[in-house]
């Protein structure tokens, strides 16, 4: 597996994009999720993307098909401890690496798609993890998107975790598999993220939710 995208929970219509532009980094535009309840706003890197994720129908976001996913919950993190994140991976490409190496679950979209979600992401301060439908980089897409500059990439995913709480066992193993670093023992949630030009060392940590550049990884 690879890393597909991140999400984060921001308020609806994402002003935090401004926070990001004033850092440098290039908007690509959003989409509804039709029936959903959420929109989004996206930042394309080559290997993968960010997306800053918002309620935009309320109606949608608690209705019975979408109530499992506990989204809802998870849009109103800052006043109930959730986690404001998402992590989604996608297949290689060759048979033996199309699934996350945990228990699962499949959701139901009401835009047509089954997608699997990590069963440790019912506990909403865990984060959301789920298999990407996606199953190419932005840069290998038959549609344009603006990329960033430099041949930007995201990697190096690293998720704190505050010290109310503990990692479930489902997550350590996907730290142990090497697809994240987990810190516990924060003062919050926090995921930061290495970015850095394809094929050149990570020269940038990028932290979430505040959206600011970090000097470097904390040692985890």
């Amino acid at each position: 597996m690879e890393l597909d995208h991140i999400f984060v929970w921001v308020s609806p219509g994402a002003p935090e994009v401004r926070y990001l532009e004033k850092l440098g980094l290039v908007s690509g535009g959003g989409r509804d999720h039709p029936g959903q309840g959420t929109s989004n706003k996206n930042f394309f890197f080559g290997n993968a993307y960010l997306e800053l994720l918002f309620v935009n129908e309320l109606d949608k976001i608690t209705s019975p098909a979408v109530l499992e996913t506990r989204l809802h919950e998870r849009a109103q993190w800052q006043s109930n401890g959730a986690s404001p994140f998402g992590i989604a991976y996608r297949g290689r490409g060759n048979a033996l690496d199309k699934d996350l190496p945990v228990s699962c679950w499949g959701y139901e979209a009401p835009y047509g798609l089954t997608i699997p979600v990590a069963e440790l992401s019912r506990d909403i301060q865990q984060p959301f993890l789920f298999r990407s439908p996606g199953t190419e980089r932005p840069d290998q897409w038959d549609r344009d998107v603006p990329l960033q500059k430099n041949s930007l990439t995201l990697r190096d995913i690293v998720l704190e975790l505050p010290d109310t709480m503990q990692a479930a066992a489902d997550l350590r193993h996907l730290a142990e598999q090497g697809l994240l670093t987990l810190k516990e023992g924060a003062a919050a949630h926090r995921l930061i993220v290495g970015i850095g030009a394809e094929g050149c060392p990570t020269d940038r940590w990028l932290s979430l939710p505040d959206f600011t550049w970090v000097e470097e990884r904390e040692p985890v």
